[in-house]
């Protein structure tokens, strides 16, 4: 359980990491535990890049590839438009935004 992602979420902090060699901005919202056991991070990507050609700004990151994790000290407002509480790729949920 990572205690860095844990408070961001509770006090609505950007995290700063590198993800697929990218450096990224995320507003986290939710992170937990898939059925297969992997720690995974719900968040809403503000600047950055991307490893696929898409640009869409919702994106589940696998916890174990995440590089450099810290919190920016930067605040956001709350849960994004299209968030959804109890995260149905998360069979257990540490930390998550109300919607």
């Amino acid at each position: 359980m990572n205690s860095v992602i844990i408070h961001a979420i509770n006090n609505c902090e950007l995290l700063s990491f590198t993800y697929d060699g990218y450096a990224r901005i995320v507003e986290p919202h939710a992170y937990g535990v898939t059925t297969a056991g992997k720690e995974i991070l719900r968040a809403y990507q503000i600047e950055g890049g991307h490893a696929s050609n898409h640009n869409q700004p919702w994106h589940l990151f696998s916890v174990s590839k995440v590089v450099g994790l810290s919190s920016t000290r930067r605040g956001f407002s709350g849960a994004r438009h299209g968030y959804k509480c109890n995260d149905s790729a998360m069979q257990s949920i540490y930390a998550q935004l109300q919607s």
